[in-house]
């Protein structure tokens, strides 16, 4: 090649770099500009974060989840769905139309929207766990609740049994006493046997597979009972309802465990508690918005 077309080659070639580093460098300002939009509309989640003080998520969570801080999580759990996440919702649109023409900046964007979707993804879950905090309150307030009914009907069956008695129904009356101290020595037998274990999902297991399908039964055996005494058969239908109280109460218990174990898979250290917090998800936007810049720099 001529030493005279080399030269040509090299100033095309040139120019043609500093052109492609112009329009670079032109459509990183517009980017930035519209940047400075979606940096107020993050800052507004982080304030909204910081005014819902989800960073008492942490005290909370170590405590009871009793009715004490109910009000608590029902407070976060409005705020989270009527503010948190509207205003997050409109940061990530604002996130969506910042401008990208060039190869560079269209990463730089898709850099910084894959880092939305990760905060997002992060609040939900913070979210998702408030929900299921005020789940299990509810579930411990409808455990204390059948452990009151069942009180209660376990009561008016021994007034029904007395009533029995007074209406000189005492032999079906004690029949079905014994039956029913039968019935409660069996559940206290398998309650001793089997819900001593520490494990939560076998505590599951054996009231699924053992202790409801024994209460049931129990049921069944209570309904198909030959009583012909109107005072008896009301003083077991009494008995009925107090078995159907116990079997509410496992049930619930069931869903207390199922709330328990999805609650112990968050990692209190890992949720965003603070507008702070956010920051972490977009050091890798930063780290290439600087690498950019100085690739600019350097080409100018």
């Amino acid at each position: 090649m001529k030493p005279w077309l080399l030269t040509i080659l090299l100033v095309i070639a040139t120019i043609s770099l500093a052109a492609c580093g112009n329009r670079t460098q032109s459509d990183l300002n517009q980017f930035e500009q519209s940047m400075s939009e979606v940096d107020k509309k993050q800052n507004h989640v982080k304030k909204v974060m910081d005014d819902m003080h989800l960073n008492r998520l942490n005290e909370l969570s170590k405590s009871d989840l009793t009715d004490r801080n109910q009000e608590d999580f029902e407070q976060m759990s409005k705020d989270m769905d009527k503010k948190l996440m509207p205003a997050f919702h409109s940061y990530k649109e604002a996130a969506k139309a910042l401008p990208a023409d060039t190869k560079d900046v269209k990463a730089l964007r898709s850099q910084y929207l894959e880092e939305v979707d990760q905060q997002e993804k992060a609040l939900k879950d913070d979210r998702a766990y408030i929900h299921l905090c005020n789940q299990s309150i509810k579930a411990n307030e409808d455990i204390l609740n059948y452990t009151r009914l069942f009180e209660k009907r376990r009561a008016q069956l021994e007034i029904k049994v007395s009533d029995a008695k007074k209406a000189g129904e005492t032999k079906s009356a004690d029949a079905l006493v014994s039956k029913l101290k039968d019935n409660n020595k069996q559940l206290q037998d398998m309650a001793k046997k089997y819900l001593d274990a520490e494990d939560p999902k076998q505590t599951k297991s054996v009231i699924k597979n053992k202790i409801e399908p024994l209460i049931s039964k129990q049921i069944e055996d209570l309904n198909q009972s030959n009583v012909t005494d109107s005072e008896t058969t009301k003083a077991r239908q009494s008995a009925i309802e107090m078995y159907y109280s116990l079997q509410n109460y496992y049930e619930t218990r069931q869903q207390t465990i199922d709330f328990s174990t999805k609650l112990d898979d968050y990692d209190m250290n890992k949720l965003p508690l603070t507008g702070k917090d956010l920051n972490k998800y977009h050091k890798q936007y930063n780290k290439n918005l600087k690498h950019l810049k100085q690739k600019l720099s350097k080409n100018n």
